[in-house]
């Protein structure tokens, strides 16, 4: 039986990454035909859940996350909790690999 309404558990980094439940709500807005960017925005804030709602409204004050556009608010969180690795770190950690004795 089809859900007619519209509902996902609320956004927790403890269970899921980021970038993989944005992809399950735009999986939702598709399924239950939401293509407005103000409702797809909306959605979004209310399921994000109080931990993320608080770090966007830390991010951007809560007007301003209001007058943002969908994928301005995904991208804000998604470098928050999926943040690009820093190329001089990678370096460093590179560099400081030891090969184990006896293997190959």
């Amino acid at each position: 039986m089809l859900q007619t309404v519209f509902t996902i558990e609320t956004f927790d980094k403890h269970k899921s990454k980021w970038s993989r439940w944005i992809e399950r709500l735009e999986g939702a807005f598709t399924i239950f035909k939401i293509t407005q960017p103000q409702e797809k925005k909306h959605l979004l804030l209310h399921y994000i859940g109080q931990e993320a709602y608080d770090i966007l409204s830390d991010k951007v004050a809560l007007k301003k996350a209001q007058e943002k556009s969908y994928e301005e608010l995904v991208e804000i969180l998604g470098y928050f909790f999926e943040p690009k690795p820093l190329e001089i770190v990678e370096n460093y950690k590179f560099h400081l690999r030891k090969q184990a004795e006896g293997n190959l």
